[in-house]
Formats: C-alpha cells, structure tokens, sequence
C-alpha cells in the first residue's frame, strides 16, 4: 500500500494532456492542465481523515507556479458532494521538494480545518486549475483556453489510513450465537436443579 493516489476517475483536461502522469509517486512529469481544467484522483488503498494534529493530510506536488497560476482542491467520499479545501498556492502552506528540481514544491493540506466526519472515508481529491487569464489571451470555450494552467505531479495521502472494508455482521449472525449460548447455560442450569 503506497499514500499515492491510485485511480485517474475523471479527466477535464486538454486533449494534449497525459492524466496518468499524475498516478503515483511524485517523478518530475507533470500533468500540464490549461486555464479552468479539472481532474478527480481517488485513493483505492487508504483514504484522507483528519488527523486531529497540525500535520498535513494532503500532499500535492507541482512545480513553481507564476502569480496567475492558481489550483482549488476538494475533497469527496462519493465522489458527487465536494469539500472545498482551498487554493494552491495561496491558501497552503508550500514547502521545496528538491528531489527534481530546485523549483519543485509541495502543497501541505491539513484538512482538519474543514470539520469533517472523522468515521467518512475520504478517498476522492478533485483538482481544477484555476489560473488568472491574463486580458491579452482570446478564450476558445468557457473550459479551455490557449493559456497554461497549473502542473501538477503527484497527490499523497498523509499519514496513510487503510480503507476500512470491515462489514459489519448482521443481527442474526450475532444473535443466533449468543442465543445458543445463552440457552444451553440455561439448561444446564435448570438440570443441575
């Protein structure tokens, strides 16, 4: 089990793009998203939660980004009702991750701000750039645009919690035991009578 996400589940980005370089641990290859693209990552093995510490539970690896550049990050246990995080870069604390580069950095997200269900499995993280177009660029759609967005490399759960895929037992497997029991120790009981 590694804290890297694990399944690309909705890709909204240029044509151009290649999502699954974004699978995995943080290697130098970026997922280069234009102005108002998204994508949706979702962790198969271990899951967000707060941590209740002032650690971060979201790691997200990008390289520099220029003043315009700029990245909302969700989080969904369903993958349809989303949590706002905030922005890259403004919202988080930012840390170097020289391990590519000088200009390589990390977003440290503590979600614990969020208020969120300590017992809800987390496992969806949403990423849409949202990047200044600056007046001199043409727009083609309200989706795309010929300006760069944000690049992204890699999306870590920390620390890492495994899915919890326990099932709960029903009544009756519970209950037809414990009866049993209950009734040969009632007539033993009543024999010893």
């Amino acid at each position: 089990m590694d804290p890297f996400a694990d399944n690309l589940v909705i890709s909204g980005l240029n044509p151009s793009a290649t999502p699954s370089l974004i699978m995995g641990q943080p290697d130098g290859m970026t997922v280069d998203f234009n102005v108002g693209d998204s994508m949706v990552v979702e962790f198969t093995d271990n899951m967000l939660i707060p941590s209740s510490t002032t650690a971060p539970d979201l790691l997200i690896y990008f390289p520099m980004m220029s003043p315009e550049q700029a990245a909302m990050v969700e989080i969904s246990s369903d993958n349809e009702n989303w949590i706002p995080l905030g922005m890259i870069p403004v919202d988080f604390a930012v840390s170097p991750y020289p391990a590519f580069s000088s200009s390589s950095y990390r977003a440290l997200i503590d979600i614990d701000f969020a208020n969120l269900d300590p017992e809800i499995n987390y496992k969806f993280v949403r990423i849409s750039d949202m990047s200044i177009l600056p007046t001199s660029v043409t727009q083609v759609s309200p989706a795309y645009s010929v300006m760069p967005g944000v690049m992204i490399d890699a999306v870590e759960a920390n620390p890492m919690h495994p899915v919890n895929t326990e099932e709960i037992p029903e009544f009756p497997t519970v209950a037809l035991p414990v009866a049993a029991i209950i009734g040969i120790a009632f007539f033993f009981q009543h024999r010893k009578e």
